[in-house]
């Protein structure tokens, strides 16, 4: 089977790290701009303003290079990596997999830089045959020409595919529409969701451990 798995949420608990690295944004356009974290906090949602719901809004690239300060997206990522926290049993989840001989792709929303740096913190690239990214895309995994351009790009029947992610508007989302079989990973730290009504959107399997997931596709795989 070829297992289409998210990173944040999934594999790597990235909820304080992100608000580590986004207060670190904003010490520097409070600094640059000489005025209050609240207002720096204010400035830099302005520039985004426009992203919601689009690649946009998950690439802090963007953002810094409006506001003058191209190469600080970069170094607060990388100096508060401390803060990325492996999720238990994930490099055991990845490693099971592909010992059983299964094809993983990453696909995240994320820029690739971004992936590159959480992932070789933990050494996590060298389980993936791919790691697909909204750099790839052009899109996030709310648009179904995310999953539609992995599926194109490995030439396999839907039922070759599984969608694993933590976010009822992403991948479970857009991996229903496609007919894929999907995976909910239920954390308490990555339940946001942008889905008026979430009874509309229900995944073939929701589990709240990686163990459970590879039970389920380890049977998935013997039923054919």
């Amino acid at each position: 089977m070829i297992v289409i798995t998210d990173l944040d949420g999934v594999l790597v608990d990235n909820s304080i790290f992100e608000e580590k690295v986004l207060n670190y944004i904003f010490r520097k356009i409070s600094k640059k701009y000489k005025t209050s974290l609240k207002e720096a906090k204010r400035i830099f949602w302005e520039a985004g303003k426009n992203f919601k719901g689009k690649k946009e809004w998950h690439d802090w690239r963007i953002y810094c290079k409006k506001l003058k300060i191209d190469k600080v997206w970069k170094e607060a990522h990388l100096r508060n990596l401390k803060y990325l926290k492996l999720i238990k049993g994930s490099k055991e989840f990845l490693s099971s997999l592909k010992k059983d001989r299964h094809k993983l792709i990453l696909a995240s929303d994320a820029i690739k830089p971004v992936i590159k740096i959480k992932t070789e913190h933990f050494n996590l690239q060298k389980f993936f045959d791919d790691i697909i990214s909204q750099d790839d895309t052009k899109c996030i995994k709310n648009d179904v020409k995310f999953l539609k351009f992995i599926m194109k790009k490995w030439k396999e029947p839907v039922e070759k595919f599984i969608v694993i992610d933590n976010r009822l508007d992403r991948g479970i989302l857009t991996g229903k529409k496609l007919g894929i079989k999907t995976i909910l990973i239920k954390r308490k730290e990555h339940s946001h969701s942008y889905i008026p009504v979430k009874e509309k959107v229900k995944p073939d399997f929701s589990v709240k451990k990686l163990s459970e997931a590879y039970k389920i596709i380890k049977w998935m795989n013997q039923r054919g």
